[in-house]
């Protein structure tokens, strides 16, 4: 989905001449076409993440809500490993995926998001998939959250270690990209935050996912 300056500009949240400026300045991707930038809505999400410039999203959506997808997902703990590869390993191992699914592949696949550069959007978080969407034939959306048992060095942005990782496995890519909005959207509130770093109580983090939502305008 091809987007113009006038829809990135509503969809991040400020002046169309910022979005003129951003292009120039802090490589916001955009294709040059008769003489008009156009936008790829995925590649515009991924660096909104990673610039952590704030998302507007809608309620009134077919899809389950972003606290559904997290409980079908799950929460996991200390989680271990060294490195990203092992606990991204650990990680896709724990997922409740359907029978018969490849894990090495789905494992391989997150990985190699990281050779393109780091997956790290800062502040502790990275979601190492966003620019490339696990599809699989899931019944429903499924949201991991995973609090390594070692904080990784990841290259972040601000230099900070990351204590917490987000995986997404959709049905297709329209879900994804809601899922990752929304994501995106809860990351920039304050409540939901704290609770990723001082690694809250499941239902605590839960419920604040279920606030921020009930709070998006229609």
């Amino acid at each position: 989905m091809q987007w113009t300056v006038k829809e990135a500009s509503e969809f991040l949240k400020v002046p169309e001449d910022t979005i003129h400026d951003w292009i120039q300045q802090r490589g916001l991707p955009a294709t040059l076409f008769n003489d008009r930038y156009h936008f790829n809505r995925i590649r515009l999400i991924d660096w909104a993440l990673e610039n952590q410039v704030p998302l507007s999203v809608k309620n009134g959506s077919q899809y389950p809500s972003l606290q559904s997808a997290l409980r079908e997902g799950g929460i996991h703990r200390e989680v271990p490993g060294d490195n990203l590869s092992e606990v991204l390993r650990e990680t896709v191992g724990r997922l409740p995926l359907p029978s018969g699914s490849n894990r090495d592949l789905i494992w391989r696949m997150i990985l190699a998001r990281e050779k393109e550069g780091t997956t790290a959007l800062g502040n502790g978080v990275a979601i190492p998939h966003a620019r490339h969407p696990i599809i699989l034939g899931v019944p429903k959306p499924l949201l991991t959250l995973c609090f390594p048992k070692k904080v990784l060095d990841l290259k972040a942005p601000d230099g900070k270690p990351v204590h917490s990782l987000f995986i997404l496995v959709a049905p297709n890519i329209p879900s994804h990209l809601h899922y990752l909005e929304r994501l995106g959207h809860a990351l920039h509130d304050h409540e939901f935050f704290g609770l990723l770093q001082s690694r809250g109580t499941d239902e605590s983090i839960l419920s604040r996912l279920t606030s921020v939502e009930d709070a998006i305008p229609a």
